[in-house]
């Protein structure tokens, strides 16, 4: 209940930050306001699944900063995704190679981002 709470509290202060941003801010970032919500708004675990997955493409967390439109979009799909039970199997398999996560909605984009054909 209390990390509950504390993750509350934090979502609103981030809110509120958010909103305090002028459109200089908002252009340096390279993301609308509502994107910036929707980040703050996903799951701590939806992003490191999604995080996992796309390293396991091989593409970083550097590059997926370095992407942060792409970032933003591959995020919203990851929480939108109906398949977090393949998912979760197949990041428990460090054997699994990465061309297998057809299952998975990024699965292309992930690998464009890597330079590899879909």
């Amino acid at each position: 209940m209390l990390d509950r709470l504390k993750t509350m509290m934090d979502h609103m202060r981030d809110h509120r930050e958010i909103e305090r941003m002028d459109a200089r801010e908002l252009e340096e970032l390279g993301l609308s306001r509502g994107q910036l919500h929707e980040i703050v708004e996903t799951p701590e675990k939806v992003a490191a699944r999604m995080a996992a997955m796309a390293l396991r493409h091989g593409v970083t967390a550097e590059d997926l900063e370095s992407y942060r439109q792409d970032y933003v979009d591959l995020l919203h799909t990851c929480a939108h995704c109906h398949e977090t039970d393949a998912c979760r199997q197949f990041l428990t398999d460090p054997a699994a190679p990465a061309k297998a996560a057809t299952f998975c909605p990024n699965h292309a984009e992930y690998r464009t981002l890597v330079g590899q054909p879909t």
